[in-house]
C-alpha cells in the first residue's frame, strides 16, 4: 500500500528532531555489481542509515521530441526516542517535456514497509510494484520502471533499460585515498558512486502519450548513496545547517564531472565541497572546494511551488585542470520542493570550446 505525503520536508524535519550522534561508518572498497544492492543488513548495528538510488535522464523519442525524467527511491531507518526503530520508504518522480517546457511531478509518495522489497544480494528493489529497479543478466544492465499521477493530473510512467558503457565514478573528499566514500561537512559519511552516462532505451509516458525512446540519443545519470549522512542535517544541532548545489555534468569531449558544493543555508555562501572528474583520457581527478571556490550565480527565479529563489545560471572555474563551465537551466520551472532539472553546458577545456549537458539539484 502506498500513500501520498504532503512534502518530503516532513520526513526531513522529523529526522532533524530526533537525530543523535552518529557512529563512524567504516570504509571498505566497493564491489560491483554487488554494491548496486541494498545495505541495511550490512550496517544493521548502526542506528541511523539512509540509502537512495537516483536516476535523471534526457531522452529523445522516435518522433524527435525531447523529454526528461527524474526518479529516486529512498530507504531510511532511524531510532525513536522510545527506543524503537522507525523505517520509511518513499519515492520522487517527475517527467518533463523539454520542447514544451513543462514539468510534471507526483506528490512525494511513501510506502508501507510490508509492500517494499529491497534485496541485499543484488539490485532487486520493488516498491509495491509501482517503482521497480532490477539488474539483468550479469548485473550490469538495469531495468527501471515507475508510474504515478502528477499533481497536475497527468499520468506519468517510465519503463527503461539502462546500460553502462564505462566504469562507475567513485567519489571521495580526500583526494581518492578512500574512493567511494565521502565524509560530509554536516557530519556523517556515505558511500557514493555514479554512472554518469547510461545508454537508455524503452518508453516514457506523459499524459496520454507513450513515447518510444531512441536508445543512442538518450542518456541517464545514476547515483547510489548509503550511510549515516542526512543532507542538510548536521550532527551537531548547534552547527550552522547547510544546503547544497549539486551538478552532474557530461561533456561531449568525454569529461564526466560530479560537483557537490556545500553552501550555508541562510546566505548561500560556499562553505566546502568536492569534485570528481573523469577526463577525456580516462584519468580520474579529485578536488576539494573551500570558501575560495568562486561559484557565480545569476538569472534568479522565484518558484511558486516552494517559494524559494533559485539561480538558473552558474559559472564554475577549475583552473587546476583548465576547465571553465557556464551551466544554464533548460527552463525555470523544474521544482518539486527542491530544484531538480536539466541544463545545457558551454565549457572551455584547455582552451578549446566544448558543449555538454548537466543535471542540477539545489537544496535550500
Amino acid at each position: 500500500m502506498k500513500r501520498a505525503i504532503p512534502v518530503v520536508a516532513a520526513v526531513v524535519t522529523f529526522i532533524a528532531t530526533i537525530a543523535t550522534s552518529r557512529a563512524d561508518v567504516p570504509y571498505r572498497p566497493l564491489e560491483f555489481p554487488a554494491d548496486h544492492a541494498g545495505h541495511m543488513g550490512e550496517f544493521e548495528a548502526f542506528p541511523e542509515l539512509l540509502e537512495w538510488w537516483y536516476f535523471a535522464g534526457e531522452v529523445e523519442t522516435l518522433k524527435g521530441e525531447q523529454l526528461a525524467y527524474n526518479l529516486s527511491l529512498f530507504d531510511l531507518k532511524m531510532p525513536l526516542p522510545d527506543g524503537a526503530t522507525m523505517t520509511r520508504n518513499w519515492a520522487l518522480f517527475a517527467v518533463s517535456h523539454l520542447d514544451r517546457e513543462t514539468y510534471h511531478f507526483i506528490a512525494p509518495t511513501a510506502f508501507d514497509r510490508a509492500s517494499v522489497s529491497i534485496s541485499e544480494a543484488k539490485m532487486d528493489i520493488d516498491f509495491a510494484n509501482t517503482f521497480v529497479l532490477e539488474q539483468l543478466g550479469c548485473g550490469h544492465l538495469f531495468h527501471l520502471k515507475g508510474e504515478g499521477v502528477a499533481v497536475d493530473g497527468e499520468p506519468l510512467a517510465v519503463d527503461l533499460l539502462l546500460a553502462p558503457h564505462e566504469a562507475p565514478l567513485l567519489h571521495s573528499d580526500n583526494g581518492g585515498e578512500t574512493p567511494g566514500i565521502v565524509d560530509w561537512i554536516d557530519g556523517g559519511k556515505s558511500y557514493y558512486y555514479s554512472y554518469p552516462d547510461l545508454f537508455t532505451g524503452g518508453t516514457v509516458t506523459l499524459g496520454d502519450e507513450r513515447h518510444l525512446v531512441r536508445p543512442f540519443k538518450s542518456r541517464t545519470w545514476f547515483d547510489h548513496q548509503w550511510g549515516d549522512y542526512f543532507p542538510g542535517m548536521p550532527q551537531n544541532p548547534a552547527a550552522e545547517p547547510h544546503g547544497y548545489e549539486w551538478f552532474g555534468v557530461r561533456l561531449e569531449n568525454g569529461i564526466d564531472a560530479l560537483i557537490a558544493v556545500h553552501v550555508t543555508r541562510e546566505t548561500r555562501e560556499v562553505s566546502g565541497g568536492f569534485t570528481t572528474f573523469r577526463l577525456p583520457d580516462g584519468t580520474i581527478e579529485y578536488a576539494l572546494l573551500d570558501e575560495t571556490f568562486d561559484l557565480g550565480r545569476s538569472d534568479y527565479w522565484l518558484s511558486p511551488v516552494s517559494g524559494n529563489e533559485y539561480a538558473l545560471s552558474h559559472h564554475l572555474e577549475f583552473p587546476g585542470i583548465g576547465l571553465t563551465m557556464d551551466i544554464e537551466a533548460l527552463f525555470p520551472n523544474q521544482d518539486q520542493g527542491g530544484y531538480e532539472g536539466g541544463c545545457t553546458v558551454d565549457a572551455v577545456y584547455q582552451g578549446l570550446p566544448v558543449w555538454g549537458t548537466a543535471q542540477l539539484e539545489i537544496v535550500m
